[in-house]
């Protein structure tokens, strides 16, 4: 299988990172799950098919690429709780159930081929632009005095309202009203707060690139291997 071009370590805009990977454990080997943590990776530790816990290592102060930061905002959680008592004081925590469990279910899926806790990517987001593309950036006051102070003034007209909110325009293929056909964006230097800080790696941008590119890493069937009540039942 060809490499895709936002994984070529040799492209001039290709960053390094080093991101956590995602292991799934039974409650009863919560020990084996608190020390994958430890080691930089994420875990997943089961207490039924209908309940389980995202341990992270405790958030980085004023560290915007903190991973389990974004692994929390990638199950819709605002902010990333740190648990104050019982087995998993002094880490990140995240309850998960619902919704939440298929979705991390496919993130332990994907990462079942990596044996060890971190895994070192090369990620070329000019060639990607995936985290462009469908995406909802919400701006605010002080994103409008930065597009307004140096952004085309076409681009700044196109912003819109939705659900009351100024957001990015999309244009009709998806793509963000200011990325260019060479994979640029067209106004880098006054871009919003929210896409400086997206950093690569991280589980929003490992699921913008396989909604957006199909790109699964890791996982050599795809996400969808088996379903919840028998990934459960395997374990």
């Amino acid at each position: 299988m060809t490499a895709h071009p936002s994984s070529n370590p040799r492209s001039p805009y290709a960053v390094r990172k080093v991101r956590p990977v995602v292991r799934s454990f039974r409650a009863a080997f919560e020990a084996n799950a608190l020390a994958w943590v430890r080691a930089g990776g994420h875990a997943i530790v089961w207490a039924s098919a209908k309940k389980a816990w995202l341990v992270v290592p405790k958030p980085a102060a004023n560290n915007p690429e903190d991973y389990g930061k974004w692994a929390a905002y990638d199950l819709g959680r605002r902010k990333l709780l740190v648990a104050s008592k019982g087995p998993f004081a002094g880490f990140g925590v995240v309850s998960l159930k619902g919704d939440d469990l298929p979705i991390v279910e496919t993130w332990g899926i994907r990462d079942a081929t990596h044996t060890t806790p971190t895994r070192a990517m090369s990620l070329d987001c000019v060639a990607c632009g995936a985290c462009c593309k469908n995406n909802n950036v919400v701006l605010d006051a002080a994103d409008m005095k930065r597009l307004r102070s140096g952004a085309p003034k076409t681009f700044v007209d196109r912003v819109k309202r939705k659900d009351g909110r100024l957001v990015l325009t999309l244009l009709a293929d998806g793509r963000c009203a200011a990325l260019t056909k060479k994979g640029m964006c067209g106004v880098y230097d006054y871009r919003p707060e929210a896409c400086r800080e997206f950093p690569a790696g991280t589980e929003c941008c490992l699921f913008a690139r396989e909604e957006g590119l199909g790109i699964v890493d890791g996982a050599r069937k795809g996400p969808a291997l088996f379903g919840l009540s028998e990934f459960a039942e395997a374990r």
